[in-house]
């Protein structure tokens, strides 16, 4: 991906994530586009960059039960 690709994908992120639950139940792309970042948080939990949304991500879903990192 190039910058610019990478600069407009969190753009769109943080489109989704800065708005309101009204404007997110009002939005099928936006509602998946959330659903889709909870998903990555999850694929990664080790991931500094996409743990640090969770908040965001919590205060428009409600609670989310997170995966952790496994220590071996």
């Amino acid at each position: 991906m190039t910058f610019f690709e990478l600069m407009a994908e969190y753009m769109h992120r943080m489109a989704v994530l800065n708005m309101t639950r009204e404007q997110l139940d009002a939005d099928p792309v936006a509602t998946t586009k959330l659903l889709e970042i909870r998903d990555e948080i999850n694929a990664d939990p080790t991931n500094e960059i996409t743990v640090g949304l969770r908040p965001r991500v919590e205060r428009l879903l409600g609670h989310v039960d997170w995966k952790h990192e496994v220590k071996s």
